[in-house]
């Protein structure tokens, strides 16, 4: 039997999560869309904090009635509850996707918390002489299910879910952007540059961004906790760059701090793995300081980039700054191809013309490698204001152009164009030949500038930008005739 000494007997104390706890409360204040997912996987008796299982209940009983649940509503159905506004003054709040993650650390230490209790009045049981071979069983499996193992023959395969399982568990869900285009959440990004090419100072806009959740240039970003490790750059300088770009609410762990931050190959990353925030963004600038091993040694590499996916894995976005490879005939990052295949999403960072000697640049971002969608996006950096701004490329004007034209033609002849429209409209307009316009509408639906549609192998190409409400008719209302179907004359 308990003596009050502490939580539980067997352990010091209850499993928890407090963190992930707040995090879930204040994902959900932050985007009412996601309480109904939230409802269906916990209780307020999953949370360990009794003032938060007073806010989740609140949360769920506002939202049940329809009424939105904000910070104003919330502390408003809070009056007279115990602790739980003073609870809620210091939740922040962020929606950056990772509550899946969030749920899962909070439901697995609730079940725990209850395997405990069982085990403990079964061992209250025994104590009082009730002992069985079937209360032995028990307690054997729930002693093998609170460290962790499986009970049958300590065999981890057995416990895997089945695909129908797992697929249940992220249902349609797909990833979000931390900064639409450039930044995904959840995922492992490099931005590669040569030395002295902007990559640490664009990370602190990037940095800035999202720690405050403002838009990057007028593109949409999500609002998340930010850590910099800053292995590169002397305290002076990163100092004086995060007044500048107004980074003030990131969190700066500095090479020159003591504890210095830990390297990705040392027993000392154990820190960023057991204490980093679910729905965190992690920036480290950059990955060869990281590191002790040699960047060229696939092995070691593979290491260091597993140990990334594992926190990765727990709901953490990362962002690595590395170098370009001064050999290289084309822009591309040093270091073995393990660190391309451990990465979800890469971009490269290039200045556009010779600097002019001002403190200006014209930046364009590209992507590489991605599992999400393709960056292609032109940024003016002014380094002695601190100032970036969405730039423009002579590519880019074009693709513009021929959205437009999409979009004239679409309201005219309501319905999508296709190829041949679009070619005689733009070959007329832009002066361009259909071998040119036909590179530039691959290169639009590459970056979803617009979608293609085509019904059958060889059939005509409908050309649809995202948001058009015309009415979309089939192809068969587009007079192209089919190649499979006989074009020959009557009588022939």
């Amino acid at each position: 039997m308990s003596t009050g000494a502490h939580p539980h007997p067997i352990t010091e104390i209850a499993p928890q999560n407090l963190e992930a706890e707040r995090s879930v409360i204040g994902i959900l204040i932050a985007n009412n869309k996601l309480i109904p997912t939230a409802a269906d996987r916990l209780t307020p008796k999953d949370f360990h904090d009794k003032r938060h299982v007073t806010i989740y209940q609140k949360i769920l009983d506002l939202n049940t009635e329809g009424t939105s649940v904000d910070p104003v509503t919330l502390s408003d159905a809070l009056q007279g509850t115990d602790g739980a506004l003073e609870v809620l003054d210091n939740i922040e709040l962020f929606d950056c996707g990772g509550l899946d993650a969030h749920i899962s650390i909070v439901k697995r230490r609730a079940d725990k918390r209850r395997d405990i209790e069982r085990m403990e009045g079964l061992v209250g049981q025994c104590l009082n002489g009730l002992e069985s071979e079937e209360l032995a069983d028990e307690l054997r499996t729930l002693s093998e299910s609170i460290s962790g193992r499986d009970y049958l023959d300590n065999n981890p395969i057995l416990s895997l879910p089945t695909g129908a399982k797992f697929a249940n568990e992220y249902p349609n869900q797909e990833v979000p952007w931390l900064i639409d285009r450039v930044l995904p959440a959840g995922g492992i990004t490099i931005i590669h540059a040569p030395g002295g090419g902007a990559k640490s100072f664009f990370s602190l806009f990037i940095a800035a961004a999202v720690s405050d959740g403002k838009s990057l240039c007028g593109i949409n970003t999500c609002k998340a906790p930010v850590l910099l490790i800053d292995f590169e750059n002397p305290a002076p300088i990163l100092a004086k760059r995060v007044m500048k770009v107004e980074a003030y609410p990131v969190k700066i762990w500095h090479n020159g701090h003591d504890p210095e931050p830990p390297r990705l190959d040392s027993d000392g990353w154990q820190v960023i793995e057991n204490h980093l925030a679910p729905g965190t963004l992690l920036i480290i600038d950059n990955l060869r300081l990281g590191h002790m091993g040699e960047e060229n040694d696939s092995g070691h590499m593979a290491l260091v980039l597993s140990k990334i996916r594992r926190i990765r894995d727990k709901g953490i976005s990362v962002l690595l700054i590395h170098h370009n490879n001064k050999n290289a005939a084309t822009p591309t990052f040093r270091g073995s191809t393990a660190i391309l295949d451990g990465a979800d999403h890469v971009l490269s960072l290039d200045r556009v013309g010779e600097p002019d000697g001002t403190s200006k640049g014209t930046f364009r971002l590209q992507s590489s490698k991605t599992r999400w969608g393709v960056t292609d996006l032109t940024f003016e950096i002014d380094f002695e204001a601190g100032t970036i701004g969405k730039g423009s490329s002579p590519e880019s004007d074009i693709l513009d152009e021929v959205g437009k034209i999409i979009d004239d033609l679409t309201q005219e002849i309501k319905r999508s164009p296709v190829q041949s429209e679009i070619l005689g409209r733009a070959g007329s307009k832009l002066g361009l030949s259909d071998y040119k316009i036909r590179q530039l509408l691959e290169k639009g639906a590459k970056r979803e500038l617009w979608f293609v549609i085509q019904e059958y192998d060889r059939g005509p190409k409908l050309y649809r930008r995202e948001g058009c409400e015309v009415p979309q008719l089939r192809l068969s209302s587009v007079a192209t005739p089919n190649p499979h179907e006989s074009t020959a004359p009557e009588g022939a």
